[in-house]
C-alpha cells in the first residue's frame, strides 16, 4: 500500500513532529510511505535517509500520483498545519486529529489575516445562526472568539474519509457532531527511555539537586488551566503545616502571556523552592523528566487533548497527578493519582503530595503500574498496526 503522508517533521518545534518521527519507522515496515512537508530539505537527516520527503506544494493528488490514500496529521498550530489543511481540503484523506479545538487555528489562519468573510463562513458552516452571530460579534465588537463554545473541527471532520483520535472522550465528541463519520481511537504511543538515559541520581546531579532532594516537575506552557495556582497553594500549606523532606518544584515551560506566576511564588513564600526553567530543549527537558520523583500534570478545563508529556513521565515510571476529567479519566486508577476538580481539589492535592512525599514505596508502586500501562497500551508497534488496519479499511471502502 502506498501512502502520501503529510505532517510537520523534526526539527520543527512541534509535539506532532516528534510523534511522527517516532511512529514512522514502524509504519514503514507495513506500507510504502512518501512524506510531504513544507521545507523537506530542512527535515531531520535521519528521516531523509529513510524516507522520500517531498515539497507539499508540488503534490498533484493521490490519483495523479497513484497513492492509495492520503494521511494527514492535523493540529492547531497555524505555522505547521496551514499548508496541510489546504491540501486536505483539496485532496481529502484520513486525518489524525491531534487537537479537537481548532478555533485558534482558524483565528490565526483567517481572522488575523483580515479574511473576515472566510472566518464567518466557517462559523456559519459549523454552528449555523449562533456561529454567524458570534463571528460578527468578534469582528465588529472587537470581542475574543469563544474557543470553548465553538471548537470548529467540523469542516475537517466532514471532509475526511476517516478520522483518528487519541481518546474515547474525543471520539465521543466528534461522533456527536459528525455521526456519519468513521472514527478510530488509537492511543498516543510512547517510546521507553533510551538505554543511555542517565539514572535519576545522575540527572539530579546535573541539575544541581541534592541526592535526598525530592523533585516535582510540570512540563509545557505555564497557564492557569494547568491548575498551578492550586498546586502552589497546596505546597505552601504543606510547607507550613508539616516537616517536609528537602524538595524542589521545576516548572519546565514558558508562561502564557499575562500569567505572572513569579509574583504568585513571592506571595506564597515559595520562590526558594520553585524553579522557573522556561523553554527547555530536548536534552534539558529529558534531564528534568528523568530527575523527577513526582510529576504534576493537572488540566482543567481541557479542550479534549491528550498529553504526550504525561505519557513520557509514565514511561519513565514516575507517579503523576492528573485531573480526573475528560480523556484523563480513561487512565487506569492504579497507574496515576487522579485529582477531582471542584471544591475539594486543593485538599486532594495536599493529601496526595503528603503521601507521595512520605512513602517512597507508594511512588515506586504507582510508577511500576504507569510503566506497565505504557508498555501494554502505548507501544508504537501496536500503534502502527492499528493505523494500518484502519487505513486498509478506509482505502478498501
Amino acid at each position: 500500500m502506498k501512502i502520501a503522508y503529510f505532517s510537520p517533521l523534526p526539527p520543527q518545534k512541534s509535539g506532532i513532529a516528534i510523534y511522527n518521527a517516532q511512529l514512522l519507522p514502524f509504519l514503514a515496515q507495513l506500507a510504502e510511505i512518501t512524506l510531504f512537508a513544507d521545507q523537506p530539505q530542512e527535515s531531520d537527516p535521519a528521516l531523509q535517509q529513510q524516507f522520500t520527503i517531498r515539497d507539499i506544494h508540488n503534490f498533484a493528488g493521490p490519483l495523479a500520483e497513484e497513492f492509495d490514500v492520503c494521511l494527514y496529521q492535523m493540529g492547531n498550530n497555524v505555522n505547521y498545519h496551514s499548508t496541510i489543511y489546504r491540501t486536505l481540503c483539496r485532496y481529502p484523506g484520513i486525518v489524525t486529529l491531534h487537537d479537537l479545538n481548532l478555533h485558534s487555528f482558524y483565528g490565526e489562519l483567517l481572522m488575523k489575516q483580515g479574511q473576515f468573510a472566510a472566518y464567518t463562513r466557517e462559523m456559519a458552516y459549523a454552528y449555523g445562526q449562533a456561529g454567524l452571530q458570534h463571528a460578527r460579534q468578534t469582528q465588529f465588537e472587537s470581542g475574543r472568539y469563544d474557543v470553548e463554545r465553538f471548537p470548529l473541527f467540523d469542516r475537517i471532520a466532514n471532509l475526511s474519509l476517516g478520522l483518528i483520535v487519541h481518546s474515547q472522550y474525543a471520539k465521543g465528541i466528534v461522533a456527536r457532531r459528525c455521526p456519519t463519520k468513521v472514527i478510530e481511537y488509537i492511543n498516543l504511543h510512547q517510546l521507553p527511555p533510551a538505554p543511555d538515559t542517565p539514572t535519576q541520581a545522575e540527572a539530579k546531579i546535573q541539575l544541581g539537586c541534592q541526592p535526598n532532594e525530592l523533585v516535582l516537575a510540570s512540563f509545557g506552557y505555564l497557564a492557569p488551566e494547568k491548575r498551578l495556582d492550586v498546586v502552589l497553594q497546596a505546597l505552601a500549606k504543606l510547607q507550613t503545616r508539616l516537616p517536609l523532606p528537602p524538595w524542589r518544584y521545576a516548572l519546565v515551560g514558558q508562561p502564557v502571556g499575562g500569567y505572572n506566576i513569579q509574583s504568585r511564588l513571592q506571595d506564597l513564600g515559595l520562590a526558594d523552592h520553585v524553579s522557573l526553567v522556561g523553554y527547555a530543549d530536548e536534552g534539558v527537558f529529558q534531564t528534568y523528566l528523568t530527575a523527577a520523583d513526582i510529576g504534576i500534570n493537572l488540566r482543567y478545563p481541557t479542550r479534549g487533548e491528550t498529553s504526550s508529556t504525561l505519557l513520557g513521565l509514565m514511561a519513565a515510571s514516575k507517579p503523576v497527578l492528573v485531573s480526573n476529567v475528560d480523556s484523563f479519566k480513561e487512565l487506569p486508577n492504579t497507574a496515576c493519582v487522579k485529582i477531582n476538580v471542584g471544591a475539594g481539589e486543593q485538599a486532594e492535592i495536599e493529601a496526595a503530595l503528603q503521601r507521595l512525599f512520605a512513602l517512597e514505596s507508594e511512588r515506586q508502586l504507582i510508577g511500576r503500574e504507569a510503566f506497565k500501562f505504557i508498555r501494554q497500551e502505548c507501544d508504537p508497534q501496536i500503534t502502527a498496526e492499528k493505523y494500518m488496519a484502519f487505513v486498509k479499511r478506509i482505502a478498501g471502502e
